[in-house]
């Protein structure tokens, strides 16, 4: 299903959005402009957004990390990628309003392959 939203990327306005619809069961799946693609789940997502520079967000390892890889969105100005995020372990979710109001700080970022290895929230 297809949703139209005007919101800056990676903002809270945009965050808390994403997490109501994560609540209804649509999971972020994709982004091309103000358009946002989403797929029906019956597992409840808290979905999280990173600005991360072009060289650390090469490669994105979710493999052996519990927040799963919804989408990405490359920006111009400046040039950096809006990463976006979710995870389903209800002891790393934040309220069920949608921002956490906790940070989530990226581990080994900036390994010699550019992959993120884990991210912690605090």
């Amino acid at each position: 299903m297809w949703r139209y939203q005007m919101a800056v990327k990676g903002s809270e306005q945009e965050l808390r959005w994403l997490n109501q619809q994560a609540q209804r069961g649509q999971l972020l799946r994709r982004i091309r402009g103000n358009w946002y693609q989403f797929q029906k789940t019956a597992t409840r997502y808290q979905v999280f957004s990173e600005y991360v520079s072009g060289n650390v967000a090469t490669e994105i390892d979710d493999q052996h990390t519990p927040f799963k890889l919804l989408a990405r969105l490359q920006l111009t100005k400046p040039a950096v990628q809006v990463i976006y995020t979710g995870t389903a372990q209800t002891d790393l979710q934040g309220g069920a309003s949608g921002s956490s109001g906790r940070a989530v700080a990226v581990e080994n970022c900036t390994g010699a392959t550019g992959t993120l290895v884990k991210c912690h929230e605090y």
